[in-house]
Parts: C-alpha cells; structure tokens; sequence
C-alpha cells in the first residue's frame, strides 16, 4: 500500500504522457502466470487487465514480465470492467482514479500510525473549532 503513496507523491519515474515535465511513478507488477490463461478468469487482476491491453495494442507480454499501470476510473474494455491502464495509454489526468490513490493512502498511513494512537480524521468530522487548539 504503501507503494500508492509514492504513485502520486514522488512524481519521478516515468514521463507522463498527457502533461510534458510531468513524471508519474506507475504501479509495476511481475505476471506470476501466463496472461492468456488469466484472461478466463471471472475476474481479472489488475497486472493482467494492463497486459491484456499491451496485448491488443501489439506489444508482447509473457509469464514473468513486468507492466506498469496506473489506477484509472473503470471503464469498459471487451465487455468487461477495468480499473488500471498501461501509462503509455492514459490520455488525460483526469482519467487517474485519484480518489482510490486517495484511499489507499490513508488506509496505509492509518495503519503505521495506529501503535501511536494517531488516526485521521474522516472527512465529516473536519469543522474545526476553537477548541481543537485549546
């Protein structure tokens, strides 16, 4: 988890398509099986919706080979529901589901700092009032 963290923060790795200058650190995932075989599956993992996407694009993905992706806003991709892209194929920034970065985020930071005793606060509870500072 704690890897989204640095997808959004440490804008360093990768150029980012849709904004010169701009560097995005993707996800990067190892294919443990062959990406044709996880293609049957009911549901396909993220790693294996981005090398079914490399595949149609014409590029060759096999066992073992590393893909990069970012987490998008779902979309329909043959007839099925995809959450992640390849970087080369995401156009827009406002394609990157950052809400789910978002959420990831906390989730990990929450638990690092639950031995402290230090939480965030959900968004609800944001009004600040006076005696938050007292």
């Amino acid at each position: 988890m704690i890897g989204h963290l640095f997808t959004l923060i440490c804008l360093q790795a990768t150029l980012c398509p849709f904004q010169p200058g701009l560097r995005l650190k993707p996800e990067a995932e190892r294919l443990h099986e062959d990406p044709q075989e996880e293609m049957k599956e009911a549901a396909i993992h993220q790693p294996y919706q981005c090398a079914l996407q490399l595949i149609d694009s014409g590029k060759s993905v096999e066992k073992g080979d590393f893909v990069n992706f970012v987490k998008v806003r779902p979309f329909i991709h043959r007839g099925r529901t995809f959450t992640v892209k390849p970087i080369e194929r995401v156009k827009s920034v406002r394609e990157v589901n950052v809400e789910d970065y978002v959420r990831n985020l906390r989730t990990a930071l929450n638990q690092t700092f639950k031995p402290m005793d230090i939480r965030f606060r959900e968004e609800a509870e944001e009004k600040i009032i006076l005696s938050d500072f007292i």
